[in-house]
């Protein structure tokens, strides 16, 4: 029997086929919807009861045609009257059933019902309604041969509904175990995990509370439950990574995620779930139009809702927002408030990355817009900011300089790999975290990006910003083939989604169609087929001991064995990278664990790795006998609170450790000491190995423009021209000439 919402109160009604679940045996906390929020919620379920049908009679057409067609663009909110309600229900009903006149009437009606009902009770029944309409189309279209969304009624459920009151008034109550969460959209997080772990997809009324959550999250209500805080996960630490090194980013503006990718386990397992507005009309170039758009905030929410905290969510914002198209230091102020208030909403609704795309601007402008932004946005050290670079968008580079330190005249930088060499330049300079290349073009769909570049020149653009401390991640037209390239290169993320694997789409219009869950899970098993193969298994070896460096946690041996590692990738010697994963110096490094959620604290237990050997790690080099005693009493304190003294350097204590452990930990790595120590090794490397983010720098406000500033920014440009140009004594890798001027048209 569902709970009564108060003792007082009579016996309340609970519709039957709504609400029929198993009583949890647990103690139970309660949330009351109004009637204003139900009433949205109705409508809200019935537009998305629509989308469900339309998106069948959309598979059930391909599958016969092999061919989508569409003039329009995929819905968008709105807030919309009740009459372009009923509008828009005819209009996809006549596309979902164009022969069931009647029918179509009826979902008419619906919407009036749905209109007049003046209380819960009357929401309820029309709700119902709704319900069946939904199983007589579906029942119409498919004739048994597909099962419909909604799970059986008589699925166990562990939320229950009833309502309070009579025709006049009355409100009604959605109650849950205690242990689900102390507010609704904490709740439904975690029924949304609880029905994932029994493999089946939500009841009609599980799906009514989802969608009381929307309206509550669309209301401002209880936001600080989807926060970083709350159950979010950040992107990985490069090599040390839950489940693989290269992560599928599997894009969709929002419905595709809610609907497919988030209802399975296994679709999200060592994947990204990335929202960004991919559709773009056909024919429109670049210049007009952004491939990929910002989406919807409240899509975002929704699927960080459905998340529910299994894999990263991460957010695009894209291009700056001009005033007008003259001088963009007119335009600075609004562009920076404007991408970072986008950025700091996404990052406060759990996003662990939001992507800002650097189309049209010069290297100064982008470094000075960085560093904006990282002053200006609102995120915690596990947020990411990332700077997306296009290969087919000219630069003009007027950061440059000679040998001497002289200034050089602007250059316009067209070459791809360039390009994508000076987007490492970039992001190290301003401060961000992520490095992206995508190979968008005026053509769409795209051409595969892998297919722009060399293997050989992909494989080192990871290996050298992973070396600078930088993730990674590319996108534009990956197919199944070309995903275990990508792996292979050891790039953290491929951009996965839109017209070539995820959805259908009208390649006249370029409209999109329904989103094709059905391929997930081959995209998993090809990443994972690439990931076992001895080339997989050496990237990802390459990857994580290329972020030691970065961290100056390797031992000089292990670094010489690292320069061997890249060069056998390069070559695709697959005997010598057998021989390099089973070299027994190396075991130290493939026996650890991933990182979790904690890469602070695994990062200090990686530089005490050498206490117990009595080897010097490369950072250690930097320091004298007293700083290095400084810094190894630092993290020893902070690392004995997760673990006994003679036990920190076990791998599973850093991974296990509280989020106030790795706080400790980081306010250490903020500390003089560790700065000092990773400052001068940047400095005497000439190798921009030091994240600026992190490294010496301060929140301040300034005056954009001023004469000081541009005076500072010059600084800057100097120190990033002269940290980019690396030190051949440290790298020792193959020239850049040695790997090929041209392009090759296959990896």
């Amino acid at each position: 029997m569902p709970i009564a919402i108060s003792p007082e109160s009579s016996p309340p009604r609970v519709m039957s086929s709504l609400a029929n679940f198993k009583t949890p045996t647990k103690a139970i906390q309660q949330e009351k919807v109004r009637y204003g929020d139900l009433r949205q919620t109705a409508f809200w379920v019935l537009s998305d009861v629509l989308h469900l049908l339309r998106t069948r009679r959309w598979k059930i057409s391909y599958s016969v045609k092999s061919t989508f067609e569409r003039e329009r663009e995929l819905p968008y909110f709105e807030a919309a009257d009740v009459k372009s309600v009923e509008d828009a229900v005819r209009e996809a009903l006549e596309e979902i059933i164009p022969e069931e006149k009647d029918l179509q009437v009826r979902g008419v009606k619906l919407v009036r019902a749905l209109n007049c009902a003046e209380s819960c009770i009357a929401l309820l029944d029309a709700l119902d309604q709704v319900k069946d309409f939904y199983q007589e189309i579906h029942d119409l279209m498919i004739q048994g041969a597909v099962e419909p969304f909604f799970a059986p009624v008589h699925s166990t459920q562990m939320m229950s509904l009833s309502t309070k009151g009579d025709q006049y008034h009355g409100w009604t109550a959605i109650s849950w175990p205690v242990d689900f969460g102390s507010n609704l959209v904490e709740a439904v997080q975690s029924n949304v995990r609880w029905i994932r772990q029994q493999s089946r997809n939500p009841t009609f009324t599980e799906f009514i509370f989802e969608h009381v959550a929307y309206c509550f999250l669309a209301s401002g209500k209880q936001l600080h439950s989807l926060s970083f805080a709350n159950s979010a996960q950040f992107l990985g630490t490069v090599g040390f990574r839950p489940v693989s090194q290269t992560y599928p980013s599997l894009t969709d503006p929002g419905d595709g995620h809610v609907f497919g990718t988030t209802r399975k386990e296994e679709w999200m397992n060592g994947a990204i779930i990335h929202v960004e507005h991919l559709e773009r009309p056909g024919g429109v170039p670049r210049s007009l139009i952004e491939s990929y758009r910002i989406p919807a905030i409240l899509d975002f929410a929704r699927v960080r809702l459905h998340t529910a905290g299994a894999m990263p969510n991460t957010y695009f914002t894209g291009r700056a927002l001009r005033d007008s198209k003259g001088s963009f230091d007119h335009s600075f102020i609004k562009v920076v408030n404007t991408t970072s208030a986008a950025c700091s909403q996404a990052f406060s609704l759990g996003a662990a990355e939001c992507k800002i795309a650097m189309d049209e601007l010069s290297t100064s402008q982008m470094i000075a817009y960085l560093t904006a932004l990282s002053g200006h946005t609102l995120r915690e050290p596990h947020q990411y900011l990332s700077c997306a670079f296009n290969l087919n968008w000219p630069i003009v580079d007027d950061i440059r300089q000679d040998e001497h330190g002289n200034v050089l005249p602007p250059q316009l930088i067209t070459d791809p790999f360039e390009i994508a060499q000076l987007a490492i330049k970039v992001a190290t300079a301003g401060g961000f975290d992520k490095v992206t290349w995508d190979g968008a073009s005026d053509s769409y769909p795209s051409k595969c990006i892998i297919f722009q570049l060399s293997f050989e020149k992909w494989l080192y653009l990871a290996h050298r910003a992973h070396e600078c401390g930088l993730t990674t991640y590319t996108s534009a037209g990956f197919k199944f083939p070309q995903i275990s390239y990508g792996v292979w290169a050891g790039i953290d993320g491929l951009g996965i989604g839109g017209a070539q694997i995820l959805r259908h789409m009208d390649h006249n219009s370029g409209m999109h169609g329904p989103f094709t869950e059905e391929n997930l899970d081959r995209i998993l098993e090809v990443r994972n087929a690439a990931a076992e193969h001895v080339r997989g298994r050496g990237a990802a070896l390459l990857a994580r001991m290329d972020r030691m460096f970065f961290e100056g946690s390797l031992t000089q041996a292990e670094d010489d064995l690292r320069q061997q590692l890249f060069q056998v990738l390069a070559d695709v010697d697959e005997n010598g990278i057998e021989k390099l994963l089973a070299n027994e110096i190396l075991d130290e490094i493939r026996a650890m664990t991933d990182d979790g959620q904690r890469p602070y604290t695994a990062w200090a237990q990686r530089l005490l790795r050498g206490i117990s050997s009595g080897q010097k790690v490369l950072l250690q080099r930097f320091a004298t006998q007293q700083e290095w005693d400084t810094l190894v009493t630092q993290l020893a304190l902070a690392l004995d609170q997760c673990a006994p003294v003679h036990s920190i350097l076990e791998p599973v204590a850093a991974k296990m450790a509280s989020r106030d452990i790795e706080d400790e930990i980081y306010d250490v790595h903020l500390g003089r000491t560790w700065t000092q120590l990773r400052r001068r090794r940047a400095d005497e490397l000439s190798g921009g190995f030091a994240l600026s983010r992190h490294d010496d720098v301060v929140k301040v406000k300034t005056t954009p423009f001023s004469s000081n500033a541009a005076s500072r920014r010059a600084s800057r440009r100097t120190s990033a021209v002269t940290s980019a140009a690396g030190s051949p004594r440290v790298s020792r890798r193959p020239s850049l000439a040695g790997l090929g001027a041209s392009h090759s048209s296959s990896p």
